[in-house]
């Protein structure tokens, strides 16, 4: 028995419609990723008081925040990567590299700087470990794909 259905549906649109939900997805993720990152900066230091009456970080710790320079780095540059990086996505879901390469001193305080004798001050590895921990990218992902299915449901379904 042969089941005969007048269903039409828009393959084109229906891999725009969830291409466009990836976007969002990855655009959240980034501004979520952002907002770790600069609750990690704005940590006080735990190490030697400056003539300032800041207190430096300790190694191992997350920079501790002086001029604030660093922390505001994760604006608008991060977003402009992710909306040029979501231009890209056509098909497949690219990694973008590094949010920050605004700073010339942010991979050596992630990383330290033995010239300098600066011991590690890690703060972009560890919200990334927590970031795949609870699944962050792939919840926002999912969610905006739910949505667009929701979406797409009932456009279709009407």
């Amino acid at each position: 028995m042969d089941v005969q259905t007048d269903f039409d549906f828009d393959r084109e649109l229906i891999f725009n419609e969830l291409v466009e939900a990836v976007k969002r997805g990855v655009a959240a993720t980034n501004i979520e990723l952002q907002a770790r990152i600069k609750v990690k900066l704005s940590q006080p230091g735990t190490g030697k008081l400056r003539k300032d009456g800041k207190r430096s970080s300790s190694p191992g710790e997350p920079p501790a925040p002086q001029t604030g320079d660093l922390r505001r780095s994760f604006t608008d540059a991060g977003l402009t990567r992710v909306r040029s990086m979501a231009k890209s996505i056509e098909g497949t879901v690219k990694q973008g590299r590094g949010l920050n390469k605004t700073k010339k001193y942010a991979r050596a305080l992630e990383y330290g700087y033995s010239p300098n004798n600066l011991k590690p001050r890690p703060y972009l590895r560890p919200v990334v470990r927590e970031a795949k921990a609870d699944s962050l990218a792939t919840k926002l992902v999912s969610f905006q794909l739910e949505q667009t299915a929701v979406q797409l449901n009932a456009r279709f379904s009407s």
